[in-house]
């Protein structure tokens, strides 16, 4: 069974985007592919012109974690590991440790200074959710994925999220994102609707 088809889809540099779609309808699997987490069957993803989706295991790996940040809604932290032991994860996959005060800066940045050696369990879910944010960001990624980052989150908190994410836009950031909420979506510089594993549009 496909559950994503026919899709040519561009993400321009600097670009800030969402999709859109009802559950099922292959959004998350789209994004996934698009972050190398899966492979298409048929197709190809490019980067800067180059095909990336048939890479070498390793260099596979490598691109993603140096290239993409993920963010998921359901934040993915190691629950016996702290706020920074959880940022610093892939700066150890990638063999720079030595920039874990690059970590503790991100966190103490988007408001976490106080909260870097406490676990998930002590922490609400938008603070687990800035901790996600900061894993994704300490590679300093090109591209920013977010799997419904603010679906688990109350409106308040999930609006905070949005303006971090903004901010980063602001910055430079590549992001694209699934979402449900029309709120969240309308924030974005482009919406892309998804229905039975194509855009619509």
């Amino acid at each position: 069974m496909q559950i994503v088809r026919g899709v040519d889809l561009v993400l321009e540099k600097g670009e800030f985007a969402a999709i859109m779609g009802p559950s099922g309808s292959g959004k998350s699997t789209l994004l996934y592919m698009m972050g190398l987490l899966d492979q298409p069957t048929t197709g190809k993803v490019l980067s800067n012109g180059k095909d990336i989706s048939n890479l070498p295991d390793r260099e596979m790996a490598m691109f993603r974690n140096k290239m993409m940040g993920f963010i998921f809604q359901s934040y993915r932290l190691l629950p016996q590991y702290t706020a920074l032991d959880n940022v610093i994860l892939p700066l150890a996959y990638a063999g720079e440790m030595h920039r874990k005060e690059d970590a503790k800066k991100l966190l103490e940045k988007i408001g976490l200074g106080k909260r870097i050696k406490n676990r998930p369990s002590e922490l609400s879910g938008g603070e687990c959710q800035r901790v996600a944010i900061c894993r994704a960001l300490i590679n300093r990624p090109t591209v920013l994925l977010g799997d419904e980052p603010t679906g688990a989150l109350d409106t308040k908190t999930g609006e905070e999220i949005m303006d971090i994410l903004l901010d980063l836009h602001r910055d430079g950031m590549t992001i694209l994102l699934v979402t449900h909420d029309p709120r969240i979506a309308k924030r974005t510089q482009r919406v892309l609707h998804f229905a039975d594993g194509k855009l619509q549009g």
